[in-house]
């Protein structure tokens, strides 16, 4: 039985594409850990939850919060989607392998795009760009199976462009690979 929560709102990030930030606002709001890992055991004791979704944009921003959110979920013994897709300048190996544990299994990350021109001078993505495929590498390693969005026709990209990205999705070793077209 699956169930859905938001455990955040807002985005601090002004990616071009984005209305997160002109819907919930640029600051993060958190709800306390005690009280989401509450929420989801009542809903396991209740209701029979067995898959939980989480669809908050920045749930890794705060990365104490993500390791004993992530932690305390271990023992109820459940699958947990992200589908919105995740930044993934704030995973470590620490916080991969508690998701593992907490029952994550595949990870959806907003990387956007293979150029790093396209990330900084159009999308206005702040990502490591040097950080993507060893993050990549260590969610596997985890056993995680690692999906990631990227938008491509942005005015002012260009067909080599999106070849880099292409060529980018395989030297990083993506697992699957979603595209959006910029409308």
């Amino acid at each position: 039985k699956q169930f859905f929560i938001v455990t955040s709102r807002g985005c601090p990030f002004k990616c071009v594409f984005c209305a997160e930030p002109s819907f919930h606002g640029a600051n993060m709001r958190y709800a306390t850990v005690d009280r989401v890992v509450e929420h989801v055991t009542k809903l396991k004791e209740l209701y029979g939850l067995s898959v939980l979704t989480i669809y908050d944009d920045q749930i890794l921003m705060n990365k104490v919060r993500a390791k004993e959110l992530f932690s305390k979920l271990i023992p109820l013994k459940i699958r947990i989607e992200m589908p919105n897709g995740v930044t993934l300048s704030y995973i470590d190996d620490e916080l991969a392998t508690t998701m593992k544990a907490a029952g994550v299994d595949t990870i959806f990350l907003a990387i956007e795009h293979g150029s790093k021109r396209v990330l900084k001078d159009i999308i206005k993505k702040p990502i490591a760009f040097s950080r993507i495929k060893p993050t990549v590498e260590l969610l596997q390693r985890a056993g995680i199976f690692v999906v990631a969005f990227f938008v491509i026709g942005l005015p002012g990209e260009t067909r080599a462009e999106r070849q880099e990205t292409r060529d980018a999705i395989l030297d990083w070793g993506i697992d699957w690979a979603f595209f959006n077209y910029a409308t």
